[in-house]
C-alpha cells in the first residue's frame, strides 16, 4: 500500500469510528467537564467524502453556498503620480532613490531635468490637468553657483504649495545649498543646513505628526554603532512653523533636526537632511530600509510618499501581529509552559499566541488545556511544527551536498522522508483536531530550519497556507537579485510558496534589536511576527509575563495592532492601493484571502497573486463558488465587484493529483 493510500486509510477509520465515539459517549476528548462548563459549545465535526489527501486534510477551505459575485470590468489606466525635479548631467543619490521608491508603493514617476527645462505651471501637472501630489526637489540643484531657477520658478512652486495642491518634498539638504533659495521657498523659516559631529546616532522620531511617522511615532532608532558619515542639521530660523519630525543629538548633547515640515497654509514642505551614502542601484532596498545606521537615508522618503498618497500607495488596512511557541505540547508539566497564566496575561495585554504543535505528540494534550484553546479562540491558535521534531527535520536531501564535518551530526534526510513527515504530520494534526474539536491552521513551523526549495513547492502542493521561518532562503538557494526583494508581506520566490519570517526576542536581550525590526515589519505592512521555544531557552523560563512588554509596546502604536492566528493573518495578507479610476489593485500572498470593501458602494478590486503554474490550480473560487481568472506571464489575476458592506472569500486549491 503506497504512503498516501495509507494515511488515507487511517484517517478515513478514525473518522468513521468518531461518530460511534461521540454517539455513545457524548464527551469527546477535551469536552466540557461539570468543572469547565464553558467547554461544552463545541462544534460538531463533519468530514465529507474524499479521494485524495488534500480533500480529507482540512484547509479552511470555504463551503459553497456564500454570496456569488460577479466579475467587474478591468482596471482602467493609472496616471503619473509624483514629480521629480533633478539634474541629467549631475544625477544624486536621491534621483535615484524618490522614482525606486515611489515604484515600490505603487506610483508612476515622471522627471523633469533642470538642466535645459525651466517650469512651467502646465508641466507640474497631469494627464488630467491636476497639479501633481508630490514633487521631489534634488537639493543638490539648490547648491551655490549653479542658478538653476529662476524667482518666477520658485514663486509658482511656494504657490501651489499654500493653496493645497501640492507637498514639496527637498532632499538632501547640506551645507553646500543656496541658504537664500531654501530661505526663499520656506519663507525664512529654514535657511539651510550645517555639519554636525555625531558618531552614535540615535533618530528620535516625534509623537505629534502620526499621519507622517507612523508606526515610528514616538519612538528612538539606535544604530548601535558608530558611523563616520557626515551629519547634517536644519539651520531653523523659526521655530513655532517647523514640526521637528526626526532629530538626533551630537556628541556635545545639543539636538539638530533632521528631518522637518513646514505647513504652509494648505500644503506641506518637507525638508531632509538626512545621511546621502548609498542608492537603490548599488544597494539592496532591505539592507538600507532595515538598518538602524542608514535609517535616516530613506526613512523620510518613505513618510512623505506614505503621507501624501496614503489609500494610493501599496497597503494593508491593518497592522497583524503574532507570537507562536515552537515545539509545543498542549499539556502544562511537560515543557515549563503554564497555559492558565498565559492565556491571563494575553487577556490583560491584549496579544495572541499559536502553538506550533509536535505532530507525534498529538496524544499528550491534557483536557483542560484543550478546553482553553477551544473556548478562547482569539487568544490560543494551532499550527503544526514538523512531524517528529526529532532534529533537522526538513534538510539536505543528500549527504553530499552537506559538509563533511557536519554530516555525521546532521544526517541528510531523502526527499521522499521529507514527503512522509509532511503527509503523516498532516494525519496526525487531522487526527487531533478530529478527537478534541481545536481546529489548526495549515501553516507549516520547520524544526530547526528552514527546508530546501523542492519541499517548499510540495507544501504547496499539498495546499499549505505558507510557512513560517526564521529564515527566508531555502537550504542550497541563492539570493534573489530583484532590488526589492524581502520587501513585501511574504517572499514567492522559493517554488512560489509563501515565506514569512519572523524574530526571537529573548528574556535577557533588550527588545530594541527587534524593536526596529518589528516596526518596520508593521511600517512595510508585513506582520510582526515573534517566537519562541518553551524550556529555559525561551521566553518563558519561570513566569509567564514575559512577552508583555513587547506586546504593550505594539499595542501603544499609532493605529494599534491586531494580534491573530498565523490563519488569520494569512487570510489577510495581501496589500492593496486606490487607483484613478476608483477601483482598487490588490496583491494576494495566500491561496486564501479575504476582501472586505467598507464602503457604502460597490467596489471594483483587480487582484493579483505571483503564479509560477508549477503546481496545477485544481479549481479557484470566491464564496465557495467557481470565478473566472488567468494566468499569464507568471501572474494570476481576476476581477471581482464586491458590493457595499460585503466581503470576497477568494481560495485557490492546487491539484494534489497531478504528476
Amino acid at each position: 500500500m503506497k504512503k498516501v493510500e495509507w494515511i488515507i486509510a487511517i484517517i478515513l477509520s478514525i473518522v468513521l469510528g468518531l461518530g460511534l465515539i461521540l454517539g455513545l459517549s457524548g464527551n469527546p476528548l477535551g469536552q466540557a467537564s461539570a468543572s469547565n462548563p464553558q467547554a461544552a459549545a463545541s462544534p460538531e465535526v463533519t468530514v465529507a467524502p474524499a479521494t485524495s489527501v488534500v480533500d480529507i486534510l482540512p484547509t479552511a477551505s470555504v463551503q459553497p453556498g456564500g454570496t456569488p459575485l460577479e466579475p467587474a470590468a478591468p482596471a482602467g489606466a493609472d496616471l503619473e503620480d509624483v514629480l521629480l525635479l533633478y539634474s541629467e548631467i549631475l544625477p544624486s543619490n536621491f534621483s535615484v532613490n524618490f522614482c525606486s521608491m515611489a515604484a515600490y508603493y505603487g506610483l508612476g514617476c515622471q522627471k523633469i531635468s533642470m538642466d535645459s527645462t525651466g517650469l512651467t505651471d502646465a508641466r507640474l501637472r497631469d494627464g488630467n490637468g491636476q497639479v501633481f501630489k508630490l514633487i521631489g526637489l534634488d537639493a543638490s540643484l539648490l547648491r551655490q553657483g549653479r542658478n538653476l531657477f529662476t524667482a518666477e520658478e520658485l514663486n509658482l512652486l511656494k504657490s501651489l504649495v499654500a493653496s493645497g495642491q501640492t507637498s514639496l518634498f527637498i532632499s538632501k539638504i547640506e551645507p553646500s545649498v543656496n541658504s537664500l533659495l531654501i530661505s526663499t521657498l520656506t519663507e525664512g523659516a529654514v535657511s539651510g543646513a550645517q555639519q554636525v559631529e555625531d558618531l552614535d546616532k540615535d533618530w528620535r522620531i516625534a509623537a505629534d505628526r502620526p499621519e507622517v511617522t507612523r508606526e515610528f511615532s514616538g519612538q528612538t532608532v539606535l544604530a548601535a554603532q558608530t558611523t563616520s558619515s557626515p551629519s547634517y542639521g536644519l539651520i531653523v530660523a523659526d521655530e513655532s512653523r517647523i514640526t521637528n519630525l526626526i532629530t538626533s543629538q551630537d556628541t556635545s548633547g545639543g539636538e539638530y533636526v533632521v528631518f522637518a515640515e513646514l505647513r504652509s497654509q494648505s500644503g506641506s514642505i518637507f525638508l531632509d537632511a538626512g545621511e546621502d551614502s548609498n542608492n537603490l542601484d548599488q544597494i539592496p532596498m532591505r539592507e538600507m530600509v532595515y538598518s538602524a545606521a542608514r535609517f535616516t537615508q530613506i526613512m523620510p522618503l518613505m513618510m512623505t510618499l506614505r503621507y501624501a498618497f496614503s489609500d494610493e500607495t501599496w497597503h494593508n488596512p491593518k497592522n497583524y501581529a503574532n507570537l507562536t511557541i515552537d515545539r509545543g505540547v498542549l499539556t502544562e508539566s511537560a515543557q515549563g509552559i503554564n497555559y492558565t497564566a498565559l492565556l491571563y496575561f494575553m487577556k490583560v495585554h491584549n496579544y495572541h499566541t499559536t502553538v506550533a504543535l509536535i505532530p507525534a505528540y498529538w496524544e499528550l494534550s491534557a483536557p483542560h488545556v484543550i478546553a482553553m484553546f477551544v473556548t478562547n479562540p482569539d487568544y490560543f491558535s494551532l499550527v503544526q511544527y514538523g512531524n517528529n521534531a526529532d532534529g533537522y527535520e526538513f534538510y539536505y536531501y543528500t549527504d553530499a551536498e552537506i559538509d563533511r564535518s557536519i554530516a555525521s551530526i546532521l544526517p541528510a534526510r531523502p526527499f521522499e522522508e521529507q514527503e512522509w513527515d509532511i503527509l503523516e504530520g498532516m494525519a496526525r494534526m487531522e487526527m487531533h483536531r478530529s478527537l478534541t474539536l481545536v481546529p489548526y491552521d495549515k501553516v507549516m513551523i520547520f524544526p530547526f530550519g528552514i527546508s530546501p526549495e523542492p519541499t517548499l513547492a510540495y507544501l504547496k502542493r499539498t495546499n499549505y497556507l505558507a510557512a513560517v521561518t526564521d529564515d527566508d532562503i531555502p537550504l542550497g538557494a541563492a539570493l534573489p537579485t530583484a532590488p526589492d526583494y524581502g520587501m513585501f508581506p511574504a517572499v514567492m520566490d522559493y517554488g512560489n510558496f509563501p515565506i514569512l519570517t519572523r524574530r526571537l526576542p529573548a528574556e535577557t536581550q533588550a527588545y530594541q534589536p527587534y524593536l526596529l525590526m518589528s516596526l518596520m515589519d508593521l511600517f512595510i505592512d508585513r506582520p510582526a511576527l515573534f517566537y519562541t521555544y518553551p524550556f529555559s531557552e525561551g521566553l518563558f523560563p519561570g513566569e509567564m509575563d514575559a512577552f508583555n512588554p513587547i506586546a504593550d509596546e505594539l499595542n501603544q502604536l499609532p493605529g494599534g495592532v491586531e494580534w491573530a492566528s498565523l490563519g488569520d493573518i494569512l487570510h489577510h495578507l495581501y496589500l492593496e492601493k486606490l487607483n484613478d479610476d476608483g477601483s482598487r489593485d490588490v496583491r494576494i500572498y495566500s491561496r486564501e484571502i479575504i476582501l472586505e470593501n467598507d464602503e457604502t458602494f460597490p467596489l471594483a478590486y483587480h487582484v493579483t497573486k505571483p503564479e509560477t503554474l508549477n503546481v496545477p490550480i485544481a479549481r479557484l473560487t470566491v464564496n465557495g463558488h467557481e470565478f473566472p481568472y488567468q494566468v499569464r506571464d507568471g501572474i494570476l489575476s481576476l476581477d471581482i465587484l464586491i458590493p457595499a458592506g460585503q466581503s470576497a472569500r477568494i481560495e485557490i486549491v492546487y491539484d494534489n493529483t497531478a504528476p
